[in-house]
């Protein structure tokens, strides 16, 4: 583009690849050559696009019908891996840019660039920069179902390539994400120094680089109707004369959000008297009678809906027989307490037994358990809300079974109760399987819930549950200690989701073992049964019993006590709907877009640039204490940054899966940290990033974290990623220090001192923690001249 006056001329020019080639693992170097003119190059706006297709791990192309097989279900590929998204930079290993005008000594060489690429993504960036991002510059990328404008209009052309051929995506890279120079806006590349740039980069050949997922659809609107609403038939009718709400007018005349139909039917039932909203899957108390528990007292095991509900408005919001439901129970503190103790919400996960009619149109929901409220306490108990969920209870299990559980983490179920875990996608098929074989199992990441339930003394009849509060046994004394519930938790207790490392046949061929990853509870706790009750409820709650002692009024003992376990939160998927997680990238075009404009008279270009070194170190095995010293030779280090991605597979000591690979720094076991620079410390104290308990880093721990990124860089958007701490169960953690300010807002500050570092990482030796073996990577960010 170009204006009438040449002080505004402005251009973009596009440089294909030294060697024009199909761009794939096996063959996966580039190489471009900028050569020298008389323009200001705007080096912060110049990016790599590359045309990319999607393929399978044999390096052949997804066809359009594969991803229409892919988008029926909702299955969408990204960059990524396990439960965090990369950016597309993530494909470049090596990057080293040279100056034509001296090729003997490279202006920036920065290998393993996606280690520190991807980790710096993760914190420099929130949702909201992710997102627009991916709107205006293509740079976050979903094959399939592209986030980007300019992608998703390609995607609606029709096939120029050839019958049902995949259409490919533009991934465009920003070069200032590889280089510290392309950070510059005021850019000469005829001066003396320069002559000239040639970038040679270096694609990822060995790390897997995408992710499936599903994006499941939350609400689903049923769809409009010609005719009347029947009781068979669910649907809005789109006429005013037959259905009024979907007229404004109507709606505010009403004064309600939905109306009845012509049958007489709600459309969609809801509390004539209020406005409440709610979603598609969670009912409200003033959608049942209540309370749940009539007089306070009493054991039941339904819910009687108080509108008139015909069953297809029933099954559009999953109320079937076999759904899964959470009951939220409400704990409400009465009498002297009223004032002084807040409301806790206490949760259950069960089973629709049975949906039957009692009177006209009234709808009865039974379930699988009868619960009862607390008595003789200055509580009192009611439930809050019923939400359907997309769980499935996985197996029911002894408390020996359990303790292999939490230990192991390892659950046995019978090859016939697989059907479930298959659906899900969690696993593979089994067909054709023997004792001893391995199943294929996905590295989706999901939360596996447990919950206690008892019997009686012949161990057939449920007893009722009680829903109460937590109770912690000897929570400072790791060899006793014990966490008493009855409500649905998560496993870890620290909220984090699961995933399974392996599936593996008995050699009877009738059992499958399922291993999963990070099950220890918190400090290694056990789960212990609960305030489980028979019919005959005591007036006061017992304290806390253990192994033999009889349960207040039942006679069941705690052998006699269950642990029931659940899966939810599963959207990513293998197995019977077809989808690999070994997905790969074939490049056929390559670009580097270069934005230049006239150069300004007066403005000089800066000569000083910033750059990043990586120094990597192994640690060879588990243990409770690394210490390394790096001698940092270069001048003007302002910043170091140790980062450990789990860039390795990481396995057990029986071979099984212990950590997948990542591009992205972890915590790996370590609980605590410290620097010294030239044998001085550099804090009166250890660092804390995380405990056994928690993964949240201390304050002190996030000033570190905030300097370094400050000083030099963009600065934090997201402590622990995007994704956020109770969302992941691997969150971002860099372990970084500021060595001096390199910029006071007038002038750069070289400091031209190399110096000696020493860093000791330590684990949680108190519950038998230790630091994962793998590479560690020392990075050095400096200022450098030319």
């Amino acid at each position: 583009m170009s204006s009438a006056n040449p002080a505004n001329f402005t251009r973009t020019i596009k440089l294909r690849s030294v060697v024009d080639a199909e761009y794939k693992t096996s063959y996966n170097r580039l190489s471009f050559m900028i050569d020298p003119d008389d323009f200001s190059s705007d080096l912060s706006q110049s990016y790599l696009a590359l045309r990319m297709y999607l393929c399978h791990a044999d390096g052949v192309k997804l066809t359009a019908g594969e991803f229409t097989a892919l988008d029926a279900q909702n299955v969408y590929i990204s960059f990524g891996q396990n439960d965090q998204t990369y950016s597309p930079a993530c494909l470049v290993k090596t990057a080293r840019l040279f100056a034509q005008a001296n090729y003997g000594t490279p202006l920036e060489e920065v290998n393993f660039c996606n280690t520190l690429t991807q980790s710096l993504y993760q914190l420099m960036n929130d949702f909201e920069s992710v997102a627009s991002s991916s709107l205006t510059a293509n740079n976050s990328v979903v094959f399939g179902h592209p986030e980007s404008q300019g992608a998703m209009f390609a995607n609606l052309l029709s096939d120029t390539i050839g019958a049902g051929q995949q259409v490919p995506i533009e991934v465009h890279i920003m070069l200032s994400d590889l280089f510290g120079i392309f950070k510059s806006r005021n850019f000469y590349l005829n001066d003396p120094a320069i002559m000239g740039l040639r970038v040679d980069l270096e694609l990822e050949d060995l790390k897997p680089l995408f992710r499936s997922q599903v994006i499941n659809e939350q609400v689903v609107c049923p769809a409009p109707l010609i005719g009347v609403n029947t009781s068979s038939t669910p649907g809005l009718v789109p006429s005013l004369a037959e259905n009024p709400i979907t007229s404004l007018t109507g709606q505010n005349n009403t004064g309600q959000m939905t109306m009845s139909g012509a049958n007489g039917l709600p459309i969609i039932p809801d509390n004539t008297s209020a406005l409440i909203a709610k979603t598609s899957n969670v009912l409200q108390k003033y959608q049942w009678t209540s309370p749940f528990f009539p007089g306070g007292t009493g054991r039941i095991d339904s819910v009687t809906l108080t509108e008139l509900w015909s069953a297809p408005v029933l099954a559009s919001f999953g109320l079937v027989v076999g759904a899964s439901v959470r009951l939220n129970f409400r704990l409400e503190a009465s009498g002297g307490l009223s004032n002084l103790r807040q409301d806790e919400i206490v949760s259950r996960l069960t089973v629709i037994a049975s949906i039957t009619t009692v009177g006209v149109g009234v709808t009865r929901i039974t379930f699988t358990e009868f619960f009862a409220p607390v008595t003789g306490q200055q509580w009192t108990t009611d439930l809050d809300s019923l939400e359907v969920v997309d769980s499935f209870p996985l197996v029911s299990v002894t408390s020996a079974a359990f303790d292999d559980l939490w230990t192991l983490g390892k659950i046995v179920v019978s090859t016939g109760d697989v059907a479930e875990l298959q659906s899900a996608g969690l696993i593979g098929s089994i067909a054709g399987l023997i004792g001893g074989d391995a199943i294929t199992v996905s590295p989706a990441k999901f939360t596996l819930h447990c919950q206690t339930a008892g019997r009686d003394a012949s161990g057939n009849v449920p007893l009722d549950v009680i829903p109460w509060f937590d109770t912690w046994v000897n929570p400072d004394v790791a060899t006793s200690r014990q966490l008493i519930s009855n409500r649905n938790l998560a496993m870890p207790i620290q909220g984090a989701t699961t995933q399974l490392l392996s599936a593996v046949i008995t050699p009877s061929g009738t059992e499958i073992v399922l291993t999963f990853k990070k099950l220890g509870m918190v400090n290694n706790n056990s789960l212990s049964p609960a305030i489980l009750y028979s019919t005959t409820v005591p007036a006061t709650l017992p304290t806390p019993f253990v192994n033999g002692t009889p349960l207040p009024g039942g006679g069941a003992h705690l052998a006699d006590v269950f642990y029931e376990f659940w899966i939810s939160d599963f959207n990513e998927i293998i197995g019977t709907r077809g989808v690999e997680e070994a997905w790969t990238y074939l490049i056929d075009k390559a670009e580097l877009v270069l934005v230049q404009s006239a150069k300004q008279p007066g403005i000089p270009m800066n000569r000083v640039y910033s750059t990043s070194r990586a120094e990597v170190a192994t640690i060879q095995s588990a243990v409770p204490i690394y210490n390394y010293q790096f001698v940092v030779p270069e001048e003007n280090v302002y910043n170091i940054i140790l980062m450990t991605p789990q860039y390795n597979t990481g396995y057990n000591t029986d071979g099984s899966l212990a950590h997948s690979q990542s591009l992205i720094s972890w915590q790996r076991g370590v609980t605590e940290f410290r620097y010294s620079i030239n044998q001085v410390d550099q804090c009166n104290r250890n660092l804390e990033v995380g405990t056994n308990s928690s993964f949240y880093p201390s304050s002190l721990y996030l000033e570190s974290l905030i300097d370094v990124l400050g000083n030099g860089n963009k600065g934090v958007m997201s402590l622990a990623g995007p994704l956020t701490i109770p969302h992941s169960d691997t969150p971002v953690v860099v372990f970084p220090l500021r060595i001096y300010k390199s910029f006071d807002g007038q002038q750069y500050i070289f400091h031209p001192q190399g110096f000696v570092a020493q860093i000791t990482l330590y684990a949680d030796t108190a519950h038998d923690g230790y630091i994962v073996p793998g590479n560690v990577y020392f990075w050095k960010q400096m200022l450098r001249t030319f």
